[in-house]
């Protein structure tokens, strides 16, 4: 279990970040993200307190990552959320099914055992190609940006992400906000502080039945 969040609000921010505590206290990652897409992250280990917000600028989107102490996390600041290739970055809730994982290293010959760098690492080659997201199987609702560009948002029908109408995100529900819907690809418009749909994918993926084999955490 983890958990994203997110505000442009620094007191929204706080009441998120502890509305989420309870999916993560491994590690944790907070992001600010400027209007032109730079951005710059503080992430340690242990459970994330308001106190990490003095180590940042509010003047942008504020951008917060927890993450579970479950089976496979190793204590390696590399693997604190988001992971990153080239120019993109990915914030990821979710598990992905062991199976999935060992063809996704195949498929990239990649010894790398983060699903979430391999789930980044699949999804943009070079560039964002949604359609990859169909085979995906497990659960995944992900935060992705590509630097001096853009912000993006989607999930599967199985990971929860929740959006209310100024903008403000969280993986648990929160008073007037609403699921964001599944399998669609949201470009995130910073100055109208809306989400606009991009793109649609299809991954019918049974979320509901996990083999019993060793699984990675996010």
């Amino acid at each position: 279990m983890c958990a994203i969040f997110g505000s442009f609000d620094k007191n929204k921010f706080i009441e998120l970040m502890e509305l989420n505590s309870y999916r993560g206290s491994f590690s944790y990652s907070y992001t600010v993200i400027n209007n032109d897409f730079t951005s710059k992250t503080f992430k340690d280990f242990g459970t994330m307190d308001r106190s990490m917000l003095s180590n940042g600028i509010q003047n942008g989107y504020m951008l917060g990552h927890v993450q579970s102490p479950t089976g496979g996390l190793e204590r390696n600041y590399s693997r604190i959320h988001p992971a990153e290739r080239n120019d993109y970055l990915l914030w990821h809730n979710g598990i992905i099914k062991g199976k999935c994982l060992v063809d996704l290293q195949k498929e990239l010959n990649s010894t790398n055992e983060w699903d979430t760098q391999l789930l980044l690492d699949t999804i943009v080659p070079d560039v964002f190609m949604p359609s990859t997201l169909n085979d995906i199987d497990g659960a995944f609702s992900c935060v992705l940006m590509k630097k001096n560009e853009y912000m993006m948002l989607f999930r599967n029908s199985t990971s929860p992400l929740f959006v209310n109408d100024t903008m403000d995100i969280s993986s648990t529900k929160f008073q007037h906000a609403s699921k964001t819907n599944a399998n669609t690809v949201y470009n995130v418009d910073f100055v109208n502080r809306k989400m606009v749909e991009f793109t649609k994918f299809n991954n019918i993926n049974n979320p509901y039945y996990f083999a019993k084999v060793e699984q990675k955490s996010e």
